[in-house]
């Protein structure tokens, strides 16, 4: 195999496996903030929901190029646009971050929620978005080294990080559907499931 090809289907290898990287980064994120609200009964806030949504969201750019890396129809236009995609997804989860964060400035103040490292759930929700505006912009620079080929490798993970992602995604809004009942909104403070109100 000719070196120059050899290269090309080794960057594209990487390009194909940083998609997964960053799924497998979002599915994990979600892992932690539901288990946390199912095993220390930690309910989300609307702000937390938003951030979970764009989450969702933002990985949505590169689940789409895995799927279509995984179907052979992968473009460079298609994976620029899918990291567009998660740049402007990304936007919003900063929103909804600094917001909340903003809420949580005062000396003294606790903070919302429980800590991992010292850093509440939402400090690091703002670190992941603002670590995915550099990982978007590097990757439509080198969009057209980094594109996956046909015969790229990884495709087994691929598939796997397509579903948990998936699985992640209901699990989460079967559980909103269970914190806001039939009500219109979220309460700023939640204390239980609004849903199990219907049978007292």
């Amino acid at each position: 195999m000719d070196k120059s090809v050899e290269r090309s289907n080794q960057w594209s290898s990487i390009g194909f496996l940083l998609a997964i990287i960053f799924v497998f980064g979002y599915s994990f994120m979600l892992i932690g903030s539901i288990s946390a609200q199912l095993i220390i009964h930690d309910l989300p806030c609307p702000l937390c929901v938003m951030q979970r949504m764009s989450m969702a969201m933002t990985a949505f750019g590169p689940a789409f190029i895995i799927v279509e890396t995984l179907k052979g129809d992968i473009t460079v236009d298609k994976y620029a646009r899918g990291y567009g995609l998660s740049l402007v997804y990304s936007i919003f989860g900063m929103v909804s971050s600094v917001r909340q964060l903003l809420l949580h400035i005062a000396p003294k103040d606790p903070g919302f929620g429980p800590a991992v490292l010292g850093i509440h759930f939402y400090t690091w929700s703002l670190i992941t978005f603002i670590v995915v505006v550099g990982f978007c912009g590097l990757n439509l620079i080198f969009a057209k080294d980094l594109t996956p080929t046909p015969d790229v490798k990884f495709k087994g993970l691929g598939n796997f990080a397509i579903k948990l992602m998936f699985v992640m995604v209901v699990i989460m809004f079967i559980l909103m559907i269970f914190q806001e009942g039939f009500n219109f909104l979220l309460p700023g403070d939640p204390t239980h499931y609004q849903l199990f109100d219907l049978f007292k």
